[in-house]
């Protein structure tokens, strides 16, 4: 989980003004076939690394890994805008919250 974090991290990071311009427009656009396979690939990267975690936890894997994409992402996409800059700090708290949200309620 911290490896897909920091490497999600890294790119928001790189260049954030272009990565919420992109963001921004991915939102409006439709998506094209290239798009769909590659959020597709995503989601079955994310989903395999965390296969195991998520049938212990009893999660559907499709519903799951989505929001636990879009948790990771929400963290990562406005702690940039923001303009943090501790990265490993970002990193930790996108784990924490996959995590926690896997782990469900104690």
């Amino acid at each position: 989980m911290r490896a897909l974090a920091r490497v999600a991290i890294e790119r928001q990071f790189a260049r954030p003004a272009l990565a919420r311009a992109l963001d921004f427009e991915e939102a409006r656009l439709a998506l094209d076939e290239d798009d769909r396979r590659t959020t597709a690939r995503i989601g079955v990267d994310v989903g395999g690394l965390l296969a195991p975690a998520l049938a212990l936890a009893r999660l559907p894997a499709n519903e799951a890994v989505a929001d636990i994409v879009a948790i990771a992402r929400a963290l990562i996409d406005e702690a940039a805008r923001r303009g943090e800059s501790d990265t490993a700090a970002l990193e930790r708290r996108v784990c924490r919250a996959v995590l926690g949200y896997i782990a469900g309620p104690r």
